[in-house]
């Protein structure tokens, strides 16, 4: 974790008196080592504060790969390098297996994205939590429709159903109250 020199002091000088959780912000995250010759990876939280000092690990997607990487949820399978752009797909076949900086510029405006990804022997994702993507895929321009939810819409459409139901269970009740078997 990175740390003001005031907070560490703080925290070494209160060690006896002040139970400390978490403080800082998180650089690094321990990772399955998934073919990768390190035990770390890079973690969103703190990318603002590493990235500027990563080097060889530091890949820089085209506009369309990022929106590609970024439209990946966790659960689907990440994309695979093929689907890159050429030029990407050759940054991405000269580092190894583990954790990525991922660096985009739009050429048209001033606007730089960085984020974090993991490059798998045949696949890359990007390692950034669902709300921030939606805020990096607004920013690249990117179609969310997709992710947007109408909440008054969803709620409308579950009381319709549930009135629908409700008639349903109604018209199997015949005037004495009895259920009717179903034809």
């Amino acid at each position: 974790y990175f740390t003001t020199e005031k907070v560490r002091h703080v925290m070494e000088n209160n060690v006896d008196r002040v139970k400390i959780i978490n403080t800082g912000v998180k650089a690094f995250a321990r990772c399955e080592n998934k073919g990768a010759s390190c035990d770390y990876r890079i973690a969103q939280e703190g990318a603002l504060s590493t990235v500027p000092f990563i080097g060889a690990r530091m890949l820089h997607p085209a506009r369309e790969d990022m929106e590609m990487m970024l439209l990946s949820e966790d659960q689907d399978t990440p994309p695979e390098i093929t689907k890159m752009s050429e030029k990407f797909r050759e940054e991405l076949e000269k580092t190894e297996t583990g954790s990525v900086a991922l660096l985009f510029k739009d050429p048209s405006s001033s606007l730089t994205v960085k984020i974090v990804g993991w490059k798998g022997k045949i696949s890359v994702r990007a390692y950034v939590p669902r709300n921030d993507r939606l805020h990096y895929l607004r920013l690249i321009g990117a179609d969310i429709s997709s992710f947007e939810i109408n909440k008054f819409k969803e709620r409308k459409q579950r009381e319709q159903e549930r009135e629908a139901a409700k008639e349903a269970d109604a018209n199997k009740l015949n005037d004495k109250g009895d259920i009717q078997p179903e034809k």
